[in-house]
């Protein structure tokens, strides 16, 4: 089994990202999502598995709504609590049906 693979990327969040219904959104932000690639052939050889994200971030008490990251459309999202400041890393990896786990 080879662990799933994905895109993401750094961002800084502003309130300009915030949507009106308070949530922040980042729509595409996992990028492709890969179910297993097999060593130096860029090619998925496991697509029939699911991939899932597991999401955890190190300060869990600057959000009303932990970070998520939707597994069909690669959108992360979360709502922060709006008395909080101070800096947060969310860390993501996605673990497929069958175990693998992709680094963090």
């Amino acid at each position: 089994n080879h662990p799933p693979s994905f895109g993401g990327y750094s961002i800084v969040v502003s309130n300009e990202t915030v949507g009106e219904d308070g949530v922040y959104r980042f729509a595409g932000w996992a990028g492709t999502v890969l179910p297993g690639v097999k060593a130096g052939q860029g090619v998925p050889d496991e697509g029939a598995q699911t991939v899932e994200f597991v999401v955890a971030a190190d300060v869990p008490t600057h959000y009303s709504q932990q970070p998520a990251v939707n597994g069909s459309t690669g959108e992360l999202t979360f709502v922060p609590f709006p008395d909080r400041t101070g800096p947060s890393t969310v860390r993501v990896y996605a673990i497929d049906s069958e175990g693998g786990r992709s680094p963090t």
